[in-house]
């Protein structure tokens, strides 16, 4: 099993219109454990979210942008990193710790769910909020279009 980067879609609420459009992390076996024992915890002890100091690698735009109170949140068996832009909360899309694991166990292996789509991408796995597969797409064309500029 290798360790891979995962760039996930950012939502925010900010009407500022300048937000990260998106944030890498790491996947490791040991991020995939941690994920793996704070669900269990939070379902075992009816614990309705849970939030570590774990960041990412980096969030589109960081240089631009001063995001604060970042960490990784763990609700209702998926997990999300969160964070401050402009005093307005900013997420990453809700990723199900059980398909990033069967992923990072199956790396060879695409998966797709009415409300969520994995696209690998040169090594890299792209997480988008869409069931249209051109929505995915389209936001990996962004990315690359935005890492030539």
């Amino acid at each position: 099993m290798k360790t891979f980067n995962c760039i996930s879609k950012v939502t925010t609420t900010s009407e500022m219109g300048e937000s990260p459009f998106w944030v890498e992390f790491e996947v490791t076996k040991n991020l995939c454990e941690r994920l793996e024992e704070i669900k269990f915890c939070c379902t075992e002890h009816d614990i309705e979210s849970a939030t570590i100091d774990i960041k990412p690698l980096h969030w589109d735009k960081e240089q631009l942008l001063h995001i604060e109170d970042v960490a990784l949140e763990v609700r209702n068996r998926n997990f999300c990193f969160i964070g401050l832009y402009g005093g307005q909360q900013i997420s990453s899309i809700p990723i199900k710790i059980g398909h990033l694991v069967d992923i990072f166990d199956n790396q060879d292996m695409c998966l797709y769910e009415p409300t969520h789509e994995f696209c690998w991408y040169e090594k890299t796995l792209f997480v988008a909020d869409s069931a249209n597969h051109l929505d995915t797409f389209k936001f990996i064309e962004n990315w690359i279009a935005e890492e030539l500029s």
